[in-house]
């Protein structure tokens, strides 16, 4: 299909516009019978060709937006990964402090339980009070 049959409208495919309406006045039954279609498929051709003329300019600035936006994309990525690297690092810092901090207070509260004479640990007999002598 073609839009309607206007050469002011498309410019550069007017003189096939105008052959198309000649020649389906000049044939008005044996256009059905394909008498025609040379000059439809020129016309045909000439539209799809006067279309991508005109779609070309929208398409760059398509092309060039997309562009502008992978960019931001992009940059909107490394800052987020960064972040989140960050909260690794911050994460890792406080367990490796909690961890150290736990190790800590479990070696000086071993150290002062057996040197201070603390319950023995399980399994060991007791220096004080221990029967059996």
């Amino acid at each position: 299909m073609h839009p309607q049959l206007i050469p002011e409208r498309h410019p550069m495919c007017g003189k096939y516009m105008e052959e198309l309406v000649k020649c389906r006045e000049a044939n008005p039954v044996r256009r059905f019978f394909g008498e025609c279609n040379d000059v439809t498929y020129k016309l045909t051709k000439c539209l799809a060709e006067e279309k991508a003329i005109a779609r070309a300019p929208r398409q760059e600035k398509y092309k060039e937006n997309w562009a502008a936006k992978r960019e931001a994309d992009a940059a909107r990525m490394k800052q987020l990964e960064a972040e989140a690297a960050a909260r690794r690092a911050a994460a890792d810092a406080a367990q490796a402090s909690a961890t150290s901090a736990t190790e800590n207070s479990s070696s000086r509260s071993g150290a002062s339980g057996t040197a201070g004479g603390g319950p023995a640990p399980s399994g060991t007999p007791s220096s004080v009070g221990g029967s059996g002598d």
